[in-house]
């Protein structure tokens, strides 16, 4: 009896009701489970090529495996993908080089999803069994266990804008910054460019509660301004890359 209590005590401890806390287990939980069922190598770790181009002042690879899928001019190739994934590798190819680990890095990425997901479902105040579930099936019923755990360019790319995308909720549904989840969506879009159509989403949800159509009208230029703003960036880079900017003047074909 005393041992039960004692349990009940400890579940009910304040520090194990804390949202933080609780996203911490999941995240753990994830991390856990996807490395004990990924291969945790992948050959297409363009991600990693790429951020070791960056710290050597160059947009592009040199000496590229011919198996990667480039698009290659001369001996340059570049990488195709939009480059917000980068930012999840950088600090790993700035100690280890080209020798850092894209799939683990996926699995890292994967595992901070899931836990502001469950931040961010928390905040919405949804039950907690039906937070669990929810979880549970995120991170363990669909596709995004087996991209976390692959790690290869593309998959890194699609838990890239679920991290970000999870990031942006948790934003919107506590201190709900413009600014901020602009940032967030904008590096979405940045990991895969489909995601830039969440967008409308997030303008509601910049936009739920407020009565003054003025203080709407100003949160929505302001997030409106820096989506774009990093859309001119992306822009800039697809330039510098290629010398000319998205374009489908060739009907698709190439």
């Amino acid at each position: 009896m005393e041992n039960v209590k004692q349990r009940t005590a400890l579940l009910s401890h304040p520090a194990l009701r804390n949202k933080w806390v609780q996203a911490t287990g999941w995240a753990l939980l994830v991390l856990a489970v996807y490395a004990a069922t990924s291969p945790l190598t992948t050959p297409y770790d363009h991600y990693v090529r790429l951020a070791d181009a960056f710290f050597h002042g160059r947009g592009y690879l040199l000496d590229a495996p011919a198996f990667l899928e480039l698009a290659r001019y001369g001996e340059k190739a570049f990488v195709i993908n939009p480059p917000a994934p980068t930012l999840f590798v950088m600090p790993w190819v700035a100690i280890w080089g080209l020798n850092a680990n894209q799939a683990v890095i996926s699995i890292l990425v994967a595992a901070g999803a899931i836990g502001l997901f469950w931040i961010a479902i928390t905040q919405l105040g949804w039950d907690l069994r039906f937070r669990i579930g929810m979880t549970a099936l995120l991170a363990f019923g669909t596709s995004f266990w087996w991209s976390a755990t692959t790690g290869s360019v593309w998959l890194l790319a699609h838990v890239g804008a679920v991290f970000f995308l999870m990031a942006a909720l948790a934003e919107t549904t506590s201190r709900n910054r413009p600014w901020l989840t602009a940032i967030l969506v904008g590096l979405a879009g940045l990991s895969r460019l489909p995601v830039f159509l969440s967008a409308p989403f997030f303008v509601y949800m910049l936009a739920r509660g407020q009565d003054d159509w003025r203080a709407i009208l100003k949160r929505l230029t302001l997030f409106a301004l820096v989506l774009g703003f990093l859309g001119a960036l992306y822009l800039l880079y697809t330039y510098a890359e290629y010398g000319t900017l998205p374009s489908d003047t060739n009907g698709g074909n190439s």
